[in-house]
């Protein structure tokens, strides 16, 4: 299996030094570049990392649908979260995702993109 780069330095931490080596297939391959990179080179680099990035954080649809905040989606929520989007509401979802079919879906039975907390809890 061959990594790309941006692969490679997953996990890496700040202030390490690595070196890459990227075979001639995904560097240059047979025509290489003009006079300092020749056909068919092996290119290594000496990569030090000077500060990392966070993840961008996972959107968090569940407490957009929550139109009232009350942590639960009802019928009436999704409804109106869907024609504010342009889009029609299809009730089959909300009987799947709703569980224990108590006629509102909690965040922990919600299957969509819904961030790290449940809806009301706070991040420590």
């Amino acid at each position: 299996m061959t990594l790309t780069v941006d692969e490679r330095l997953i996990g890496i931490c700040k202030g390490a030094k690595v070196i890459i080596e990227v075979a001639p297939e995904y560097g240059f391959g047979e025509f290489g570049s003009g006079e300092h990179i020749p056909p068919g080179a092996k290119l290594h680099f000496d990569v030090e990392i000077m500060s990392v990035k966070g993840s961008p954080p996972e959107p968090d649809l569940f407490r957009s649908k929550d139109l009232n905040g009350d942590g639960f989606l009802d019928k009436e929520e999704l409804d109106a979260f869907y024609k504010k989007v342009g889009r029609k509401f299809n009730p089959r979802i909300f009987w799947h995702e709703d569980e224990d079919k108590d006629g509102r879906i909690s965040w922990h039975e919600f299957s969509g993109p819904k961030g790290a907390n449940p809806a009301g809890e706070e991040e420590l």
